[in-house]
């Protein structure tokens, strides 16, 4: 089997979301299937990681908690936030914010889990800090792809449960032909 040093993934977190309409705020079902920590944890990521690996993963704010424990499950160590997108608004010179129950949220936060050495090597080029228009529901900027190989190196990569197909990335997911086989 195939082994990555960067695995990129974009869990489809077990959530709610609201959405303020004419008719007020309402409560709605993700457009996508969802997975629960435990199915999340259940994937077989470990067999697919070199031995020095590191793991890019976005977390949704509620899961933050479940973090090291999904980490841990394949196979990786937290190590720090990689990634903060803070979603500019194609329309105006705003953010593209969705509701909360307690602050609008225009950020999401992509997480670095490391397995055996370093292997950055161009930390200093790379920002954290990603203003960049939102696109479709769900959909992750191209341009982090292109950030983690600015970070750490053109090596063997995979993007899990991914949405599009990107040159030099072996991707997995319902959305896409698989270049691997997980077992769910």
């Amino acid at each position: 089997m195939k082994k990555y040093n960067i695995i990129y993934a974009d869990p489809p977190w077990d959530l709610k979301y609201l959405k303020e309409t004419k008719s007020g705020i309402n409560v709605y079902d993700l457009p996508y299937v969802t997975m629960n920590i435990d199915a999340i944890c259940d994937l077989d990521i470990e067999s697919i990681a070199a031995d020095d690996a590191l793991l890019f993963m976005w977390v949704t704010d509620n899961n933050v908690p479940h973090i090291c424990k999904v980490m841990e499950a394949w196979g990786f160590k937290y190590v720090t936030i990689g990634f903060v997108w803070n979603k500019v608004a194609k329309t105006t010179n705003g953010v593209n914010a969705t509701l909360g129950k307690y602050a609008r949220k225009s950020c999401e936060i992509c997480y670095i889990g490391k397995r055996g050495k370093y292997i950055v090597e161009n930390s200093c080029k790379t920002d954290q800090y990603a203003g960049i228009v939102k696109g479709r529901h769900s959909a992750k900027p191209p341009e982090i792809r292109d950030r983690i190989v600015s970070l750490v190196g053109d090596l063997p990569r995979v993007e899990l449960f991914a949405r599009n197909e990107t040159p030099g990335w072996d991707v997995w997911g319902n959305e896409v032909d698989c270049d691997i086989d997980l077992k769910v």
